[in-house]
């Protein structure tokens, strides 16, 4: 006798074994050879997350040096506009495109399953949107200056959000498709991940006396959060990239919803790109986080995961120029957050934006990247072309706050369409397929 939610896990067991009778092309051995990107890459987030909350810590150090805490306040996770704030951006981030993968699979034959799986891959992104511009910090100051109170807007939002969570949760729990482990992840990684509003209540009602209370305090803060992040990432993982590791079938199972959205790149960057622009640059503190720069984050982001998403469903090895391309991405994804819009440098007498100096510089170097001796003219001319306009803007207007935000989302937006429009015509010509 088998319980309802096991025999529908056996029948969908043999459903996947059918299924990939038709992919008999694929060579077993070859697959079998693959490394476990995913797996890798978690392992190295998981370690370099320790890093950063390390330096979390020991940057509120009265005892660290003065150099030594500057260094430290640019991995800081309790900082803005750095790489502590961009990586756990970038955990959610991932962690939405994971459950928009698992949207993708599921909403044909489970569509409840595959709504929660929407509702929170929406919910990440705009965490990630929360964690990288600043917005609820910004929220605060609205209500206030309404006359309303910060908790009044938030507990109703709140609830909203926890109820459907509850609902999502419950989906998984009924869902044939949706393994136990998956569901484990998921309910203690927003368990976790709840805790840390009542963690900043804390913070600002009890007395912390001396540097390094405060300092251990904000470091469980910053690392329940991020811990969280991995959490839900991993859980997220189960129904995307995780699946290449046990089916042979899986061109589909990591970010589908990305190759997608190259047909509304042309619609984003005419329409919502400079509408963010210019509502960024009317924010009064440009020394939070930065709307435009997230979204310009996410772009490039998301270009060079389409690159190696091959290597993530285990279909091929991806070459070393693919490799060094997505390296660049997330490069200049790291670089719009870090780095000043309005920041300069002197070339001789001329003052140029750092940023437009650095994304046209990525630019060149990607086309490098791709040249061939029979396609070097036809390969380098765009990139040349693009890094020379970046470079007159960046003399004619290096202090222009939204031309910069601006010129920062084409930019990663113009990559994303060439890289996801790369990876769909290197995918035909897949190394595992004969």
């Amino acid at each position: 006798m088998q319980f309802p939610r096991k025999a529908s896990i056996a029948r969908e067991s043999t459903q996947d074994q059918s299924a990939a009778g038709h992919h008999d092309r694929i060579s077993a051995a070859a697959y079998a050879l693959q490394p476990n990107i995913p797996g890798i890459c978690f392992t190295v987030g998981i370690v370099f997350s320790c890093v950063l909350i390390l330096a979390t810590i020991f940057q509120m150090l009265d005892t660290t040096p003065a150099t030594t805490s500057v260094i430290l306040n640019r991995f800081s996770l309790a900082r803005e506009n750095n790489i502590g704030s961009w990586w756990s951006g970038t955990l959610l981030a991932l962690g939405g495109i994971y459950a928009f993968d698992g949207f993708a699979l599921l909403r044909k034959k489970d569509p409840a399953a595959a709504k929660s799986w929407l509702f929170i891959g929406v919910l990440l992104i705009a965490l990630s949107a929360d964690e990288v511009g600043s917005i609820h910090e910004r929220q605060s100051k609205v209500t206030q200056a309404l006359g309303l109170g910060t908790w009044l807007v938030r507990i109703p939002v709140g609830l909203f959000i926890a109820g459907m969570l509850a609902k999502a949760m419950l989906n998984f729990w009924k869902s044939p498709h949706v393994p136990l482990h998956t569901f484990v992840l998921m309910f203690i990684g927003f368990g976790m991940m709840g805790t840390v509003p009542f963690q900043e209540l804390l913070e600002g009602r009890l007395p912390w006396d001396g540097q390094a209370v405060k300092a251990l305090r904000t470091g469980l803060e910053e690392g329940t959060e991020v811990l969280s992040m991995l959490i839900l990432m991993r859980g997220c993982m189960t129904q995307s990239c995780e699946l290449a590791l046990t089916r042979a079938f899986s061109t589909n199972s990591a970010f589908t919803v990305l190759r997608k959205m190259r047909f509304l790149t042309p619609i984003v960057a005419l329409v919502i790109a400079p509408l963010l622009a210019l509502f960024t640059a009317s924010l009064g503190d440009q020394n939070r986080g930065r709307p435009s720069d997230w979204f310009a984050s996410l772009t490039f982001l998301a270009a060079g995961l389409v690159l190696i998403a091959p290597a993530f469903r285990r279909l091929s090895a991806v070459s070393w120029q693919i490799r060094s391309l997505a390296t660049v991405c997330f490069l200049a994804s790291l670089m719009v957050v870090s780095i000043n819009p309005v920041r300069v440098i002197m070339m001789g007498e001329t003052v140029l934006n750092l940023r437009m100096v650095l994304l046209a510089s990525f630019i060149i170097l990607g086309g490098l990247i791709r040249v061939t001796p029979d396609t070097a003219h036809q390969r380098i001319l765009a990139p040349v072309i693009i890094a020379t306009m970046l470079l007159a803007m960046a003399a004619l207007a290096p202090a222009n706050l939204a031309l910069s935000f601006l010129m920062a989302q084409w930019v990663g937006l113009l990559i994303f369409w060439n890289c996801s429009k790369e990876s769909q015509r290197d995918e035909t010509k897949d190394l595992l397929f004969e």
